[in-house]
């Protein structure tokens, strides 16, 4: 969770915080979903790059794609739950990522970070996706799934027991 008001310097973190771990990780390793619930500027640019999956904002052509990341959202913890069943019934990605370092012959499963620029505002006009985040915050870290929530307020109304699945917090300049 990270929270900073207006010219604190969440864009520019949350977009070094991208760009740091894509140069430290391979495509293999790492996947990033990039959520910009403000006008698409903080991630400008970084689609190309190979380990980004989607980039997405609320601009009205890719309004679409709002809906349809939280049915590929659920589809992927369900798809890795698949995975790492079909692997041995494996516990979790890092034991998964122990058996393919061994030499079993599996498809690389890179951990999947998802960054949301102004969550608040994505909540206000999509509230099921608390439920979506918090089914991530209970299951993602043993399916290699990682949230990184950034908004200008804490609005805890719209949380719905997700802040309890968000165990680090960064807090730029706030009002409280």
């Amino acid at each position: 969770l990270c929270i900073g008001a207006t010219g604190s310097g969440k864009s520019e973190f949350l977009r070094t915080v991208a760009l740091g771990m894509m140069t430290c990780h391979s495509p293999d390793e790492l996947n990033l979903v990039l959520v910009d619930f403000k006008g698409g500027a903080t991630f400008s640019g970084l689609e190309p790059a190979p380990h980004v999956a989607a980039v997405i904002t609320n601009l009205s052509d890719k309004a679409a794609l709002v809906s349809r990341m939280r049915d590929a959202l659920t589809g992927e913890m369900n798809r890795r739950q698949e995975v790492l069943r079909a692997a041995g019934n494996v516990d979790g990605i890092a034991a998964y990522q122990r058996i393919r370092r061994a030499g079993a012959q599996l498809d690389p499963l890179p951990a999947l970070f998802i960054i949301v620029d102004e969550f608040s505002e994505l909540l206000s006009q999509h509230a099921d996706f608390a439920d979506v985040f918090a089914a991530i915050g209970r299951l993602g870290r043993s399916l290699g799934m990682h949230l990184l929530l950034a908004s200008q307020r804490l609005d805890e109304g719209r949380m719905r027991g997700l802040e309890s699945h968000l165990s680090y917090r960064v807090c730029l300049k706030t009002l409280s």
